[in-house]
């Protein structure tokens, strides 16, 4: 009889290491502030798109993926923060309905330029 090892690696994702011996290690975050800290905006947009509580943790609104992905190239079109969206959303500049997304001027700016300047 030979006595041969058998390694097997198993990729799960793509942010693993896979060992060469008998295990693999898959890094996973422990919350999801240290899963937006580690991760690139780029990496982050893409998954707001496709998965709705990622977009809900990140911008406070859950709605369709249509929604989601409008929201996500105003963001890039204009390249704004997520705190200036989440903003923007909570104040009714960004207005939702059904599957269009609208962005409203603010009307009391005008005033307070007008008042103050």
């Amino acid at each position: 009889m030979t006595n041969q090892a058998q390694n097997t690696n198993i990729n799960i994702a793509d942010q693993q290491r896979n060992a060469n011996r008998d295990y693999y290690e898959l890094s996973s975050a422990p919350s999801m502030r240290v899963y937006m800290a580690t991760r690139s905006d780029d990496d982050l947009d893409r998954v707001a798109v496709t998965n709705q509580r990622m977009f809900k943790y990140r911008f406070g609104l859950t709605t369709n993926a249509t929604v989601r992905s409008k929201i996500i190239a105003i963001k890039n079109r204009y390249n704004l923060t997520d705190l200036e969206v989440e903003k923007l959303i909570s104040s009714g500049q960004i207005r939702v309905k059904q599957n269009q997304v609208f962005v409203m001027p603010d009307s009391l700016s005008p005033i307070l330029v007008m008042l103050f300047y």
